[in-house]
């Protein structure tokens, strides 16, 4: 375990010397000295077993406890210096069915270097969540973010739940940041991972979806969610409320029912993603319902005028009911492609409804497929 004590001492050592010695030429050293020591001991870490330093001898995670010292880990080490979990690998070993009801990392916090930064192996494991946070935390999952690293083979059930306001709140399943920096050499990834737990915010947030809320440059594989998620929100998606900065999200399925209750304009939502500010959505599959306000689609609400964005080889089964700019694969059209898409079920709305494309400002719409018994003619 983290010796909490010693990094207690260590911000307390900081700043006597900081208080006495600013002006003395020894600072500096002292203040390298203390870091080392700090440093070493929470490098001295053990969790259930292994060194973290390859996937072969990853950091053995078994019980809840072990995933509150992962959370502490993280934000003991950016506090010393250096995110102790990047680059490192950590890997569950067995179901935790012991209620987790707390964020990995710090949910209160925007800061990416407080995000996960390793590569956490699920092995097929499933973890059992009970979050519903008293404060008002920014980042609601089991993860609070993750940054140029991965998640693979993970499985949550349970429920996370946001009943506090904070309108920039993100709530999914297993991710609530997802960031990948511009320089950073991995693209950050999360894979053949499941979420079971019910997604509820019934406050307004900023995004809220089963598998991450936002994802802003990164990969989501194969991937899939299987419980309701319902909320107040800008954004509301099966697999991720946006994606942007050239994320993709391909082979991933939602199974579950979908509804943004927010009455605003902005109440987006989609089967698999609500808004696509810049990224590609390729062969998945939405078998939920799909219900929301304006700009509401079976596959993608909302897509921005860039030539880049691809919607391309999605399948929509679920009902898909709006206001306004409805579209069995998507809502509301500024521009990008629209390709070799299927819709199979009924798409309803006030204005602006249609088997495809609810509403096309710009862009290319081609060689899409929908059963007019089911969603009649395309206007």
């Amino acid at each position: 375990m983290v010796n909490k004590n010693k990094f207690i001492n260590f911000v307390i050592i900081i700043f006597h010397i900081f208080k006495n010695t600013i002006m003395n030429k020894y600072f500096l050293s002292s203040l390298i000295l203390a870091g080392a020591l700090t440093i070493g001991s929470l490098n001295a870490q053990t969790f259930g077993g292994g060194d973290g330093l390859t996937k072969a001898t990853a950091w053995e995670i078994y019980t809840k406890a072990h995933l509150q010292e992962l959370s502490d880990f993280i934000i003991q080490t950016v506090f010393a210096g250096v995110n102790g979990t990047e680059w490192k690998h950590f890997r569950l070993m067995n179901d935790i069915t012991d209620s987790v009801d707390f964020v990995i990392g710090d949910g209160m916090s925007a800061r990416d270097d407080l995000f996960f930064m390793g590569s956490f192996h699920g092995g097929g494991h499933k973890i059992t969540l009970a979050i519903n946070p008293s404060l008002p935390l920014l980042n609601v999952a089991l993860f609070s973010g993750l940054r140029k690293g991965s998640i693979d083979s993970l499985e949550v059930d349970g429920y996370v739940i946001k009943n506090y306001s904070n309108q920039n709140s993100q709530v999914a399943g297993i991710v609530a940041q997802f960031y990948n920096p511009a320089f950073a050499i991995n693209s950050a990834s999360l894979t053949n991972s499941i979420n079971n737990a019910t997604i509820i915010s019934n406050t307004l947030s900023y995004a809220v979806a089963g598998i991450a809320a936002v994802t802003n440059r990164g990969t989501i594989f194969n991937c899939k969610n299987n419980n309701t998620v319902t909320g107040n929100a800008n954004y509301l998606g099966g697999i991720s409320a946006t994606i942007s900065n050239n994320s993709t999200i391909s082979q991933c399925i939602n199974n579950g029912s979908l509804e943004n209750t927010s009455g605003g304009a902005n109440s987006k939502a989609g089967g698999i993603i609500a808004k696509i500010f810049m990224g590609n959505v390729l062969n998945c599959l939405n078998l939920g319902v799909v219900k929301g306000n304006n700009r509401v689609g079976g596959i993608v609400g909302d897509m921005n005028a860039l030539t880049t964005n691809i919607i391309s080889e999605n399948i929509n089964h679920g009902f898909t009911k709006g206001t306004s700019n409805v579209g069995g694969i998507l809502g509301f059209m500024n521009g990008g492609m629209v390709s070799n898409n299927s819709n199979f079920s009924v798409v309803e709305g006030d204005s602006n409804v249609g088997c495809i494309v609810g509403l096309k400002n710009g862009g290319t719409v081609i060689n899409n497929h929908y059963d007019t018994q089911m969603c009649g003619e395309e206007d």
